[in-house]
């Protein structure tokens, strides 16, 4: 993947209460967007995969593969077509899958230029009959092996796959996923449908694990169910990460689990989240660890989704004291955030890695939650505004509705405050304001403004969406255009 370095300088003085801060300078890198290739689809194919074949075939029309000869034969610059109808791998006790290992992971590599890609005869998230469904073949929840994927091989693309863990011959294994992209680069998985089962045990689970892996694309896919019986268990989530760089997560379309998206472990860096709906999710929307800046100070963004109705939307955490495993070098910025009954005890943003300072960065969101805090930092011993600002600094943002405003712990100096008082104390947010956003269509991938809307050109555009001026006005929120006219979710 290549990338083009957008760097943002700025030096902004601001008057606190007891002395002058300096704002520090911002790098913003933007990948461009070359990688993954187009996607061939099923009209595309040069072999063909049936579940009535019976082996031996040559991959025609005519004398189509079985999908483990796909896995066996297919070569870099295969379309391989798969299909609709039901394929389940090894089930008895000679099989050797792990929890990294599918039951339907191809032999060879692709490249760049020439993936492999193994494509439904219709796209699961676009339809609700005749899927081509991979189940896993095994039998006995926590113990079993993920569906489909890939380990160690690269450019591999699946588009348009359906699996249900809710069948008796689709059980996955502890702190594995249905899907798994393993120690790869340049894969993506599109177009999916993945539904989760009830586990009773609180290890990782997940609809897509990706692992040690590099250049994916992730986008268009319907992830659910992944929530430990409606448990506040943010290891079940749609996708889980570690180690991932250089990404894409785009237009899917993430609910009912127990976090949307969890980044774990560490070295996460020149990641996108964008154009995503995340709905219904029962814990931390989007859980991040381990963020940092990428060799050439590449940066991760989180811009441009819709979150409806989720228990809360952001947690950054840490997995031990390294600094390594800190969140930094994060911009969260245009993104649409509803809740009308937010839980007590949750926040729109809730922080508990005590790793710091920073370089995070929260601007131009529109941040509606009733019932519910918009910040929480929770660090031992002390709970303080300098620590909040230490680890991210807000601005341009839009709140409504919130019940206390950077909420810390029952002895914090900043507990159940409003908005006046936490600019005081923190001397940020100085642009930002308190007013009710006027949402036209109140639903998971809406939230639009309506055109007596606040938010409309009152924002900043150091994201760089409306071009190279980050002085330039621009919407507050996920729709930029002017218009409206971006499409969020599921394509």
């Amino acid at each position: 993947m290549k990338y083009f370095l957008i760097i943002v300088s700025f030096l902004l003085l601001i008057s606190c209460s007891k002395e002058e801060i300096e704002k520090p300078v911002v790098e913003i890198v933007i990948p461009n967007d070359e990688a993954p290739a187009s996607i061939p689809n099923f009209k595309q194919r040069n072999k063909t995969v049936s579940p009535d074949a019976l082996g031996g075939g040559d991959g025609s029309d005519a004398n189509p593969w079985t999908l483990n000869e796909a896995m066996e034969f297919a070569q870099a610059g295969d379309t391989i077509g798969i299909k609709a109808g039901i394929y389940i791998g090894q089930n008895d006790a000679t099989s050797t899958q792990s929890r990294y290992s599918p039951a339907f992971t191809p032999k060879n590599a692709g490249t760049k230029d020439s993936p492999i890609v193994f494509v439904a005869e219709n796209q699961a998230s676009k339809i609700s009959a005749e899927y081509t469904e991979i189940r896993s073949g095994a039998t006995e929840t926590g113990t079993g092996w993920p569906a489909f994927g890939c380990y160690q091989k690269d450019y591999i693309y699946w588009v348009g796959i359906y699996t249900n863990e809710n069948v008796n011959d689709n059980k996955g294994a502890s702190d594995s996923a249905p899907c798994t992209i393993w120690s790869s680069k340049g894969c993506a998985v599109i177009g999916c449908v993945i539904s989760g089962e009830d586990v009773n045990y609180i290890d990782n689970h997940s609809a897509i694990r990706l692992e040690d892996a590099t250049d994916l694309k992730i986008s268009d896919n319907k992830l659910s169910g992944f929530n430990q019986n409606r448990l506040n268990s943010v290891n079940q989530a749609g996708i889980i990460t570690y180690d991932l760089q250089f990404s894409t997560i785009e237009h899917n379309d993430i609910f009912d689990c127990g976090a949307a998206i969890q980044l774990k472990g560490y070295e996460h860096y020149g990641i996108d989240i964008r154009y995503n709906t995340f709905h219904d999710n029962v814990f931390s929307t989007i859980r991040a660890h381990g963020f940092t800046e990428g060799p050439q100070n590449e940066r991760s963004r989180i811009y441009q989704n819709v979150f409806f109705n989720n228990a809360q939307e952001f947690e950054f955490t840490s997995s031990g004291t390294m600094r390594t495993l800190a969140v930094e070098a994060l911009d969260i910025f245009n993104n649409s955030i509803y809740t009308e009954n937010g839980t007590v005890g949750f926040s729109f943003l809730w922080i508990t890695d005590n790793i710091e300072p920073h370089t995070n960065n929260l601007f131009n969101n529109v941040i509606y939650v009733k019932g519910k805090r918009a910040y929480f930092y929770q660090e031992s011993p002390n709970n303080s505004a300098e620590n909040f600002v230490a680890y991210i600094q807000p601005d341009y943002n839009c709140y409504y509705g919130s019940t206390s405003f950077g909420d810390g712990t029952s002895t914090s100096n900043w507990d159940q405050i409003n908005f006046a008082n936490w600019q005081s104390l923190t001397q940020k947010d100085q642009n930002s304001m308190v007013s009710d956003p006027l949402f036209t269509n109140v639903t998971y991938n809406g939230l639009k403004l309506s055109p007596d809307s606040p938010c409309l050109n009152t924002g900043i555009d150091k994201g760089m969406l409306l071009g190279n001026n980050t002085e330039n006005a621009i919407n507050m929120g996920a729709y930029i255009s002017k218009d409206q006219s971006e499409l969020f979710g599921v394509r």
